[in-house]
């Protein structure tokens, strides 16, 4: 009998985190329940679902902080974010910097992402 192709769940995952926004998306791509889903994430990476898929947010916005040219409202609207004020209050809150210092210490190498 021939075996079914069954994809790595991880990789199912980590092929897609830059694609999805929400659990919920995630959960429809792995084609398993959400108990198995939130059970099966939290082996495979000792966190909550939403918990990894904010930091995988962070780490984007930050590494795209880097790039040269970069400006806050392109920061803003590449990271999905459609109000200043609210893309303003997320970085103050996750990083403790306002969107223009982000860019400014991300050029500059320093490490921003709050633990």
């Amino acid at each position: 009998m021939a075996k079914y192709y069954r994809p790595n769940f991880r990789n199912i995952i980590t092929s897609n985190q830059a694609k999805v926004r929400t659990v919920k998306e995630l959960i429809e791509l792995t084609k398993v329940s959400k108990t198995v889903f939130y059970r099966r994430f939290f082996e495979e990476f000792g966190m909550s679902a939403k918990q990894w898929l904010q930091q995988k947010q962070l780490e984007r916005i930050a590494f795209k902080a880097t790039f040269p040219g970069m400006t806050t409202r392109k920061l803003m609207t590449d990271s999905g974010f459609k109000s200043a004020p609210q893309f303003h209050t997320f970085c103050k809150h996750n990083f403790g910097l306002t969107p223009c210092e982000l860019i400014r210490r991300s050029r500059e190498g320093e490490i921003i992402l709050k633990s």
